[in-house]
């Protein structure tokens, strides 16, 4: 059994290769179960057909060897978008433009809400223009007013999403 360390990231460029895999007796004896899924990374102008055509020779290459253990074995190279994704593609799609389509809806609606307020607040920039106030600071103090509001929903945002990322990994 190997632990892995606190730092290792899956997808480091570092490592080569990784064996923590022990058999058990069970596996031994059952060759004809499909159980085993490695994750790899393509090495830099390694095109998915050419590692496909590599792994099906390494594969033939096993059965001369070894026909009894693997005969009817093969390997296939796929990309981990579609393992993930499968037929779901397209229903995903559909949902990042429904997602896409309220994200547009909110935007328009803190747009008109800043409109608002900027309607109400006329008479209010209109006397401070009239007591002295130039256009660059009134400009400084409506652009420090507007980031500080983008701010401080960004980071309630960023809150929200990370409470219902782990809601949603409970979930599952």
């Amino acid at each position: 059994i190997g632990v892995m360390p606190a730092s290792f990231d899956v997808t480091s460029e570092s490592e080569e290769l990784w064996v923590p895999f022990a058999f058990s007796s069970e596996q031994k004896a059952n060759f004809s179960s499909h159980w085993l899924n490695v994750i790899a990374r393509l090495e830099s102008g390694v095109t998915i057909d050419q590692a496909r055509a590599q792994l099906t020779t390494l594969a033939r290459q096993l059965e001369q060897e070894q026909p009894i253990d693997n005969a009817q074995r093969g390997a296939d190279v796929a990309p981990m978008t579609e393992h993930f994704v499968g037929d779901y593609r397209q229903r995903l799609f559909v949902l990042l433009g429904a997602v896409g389509f309220v994200l547009l809806i909110g935007c328009g609606n803190v747009a008109n809400l800043l409109l608002a307020r900027g309607a109400v607040r006329s008479t209010e920039l209109a006397v401070r223009s009239t007591l002295g106030a130039g256009r660059g600071r009134l400009l400084r103090q409506l652009l420090t007013e507007s980031v500080l509001l983008a701010g401080l929903g960004a980071v309630a945002g960023l809150v929200l999403a990370q409470v219902g990322l782990r809601t949603l990994i409970a979930l599952s």
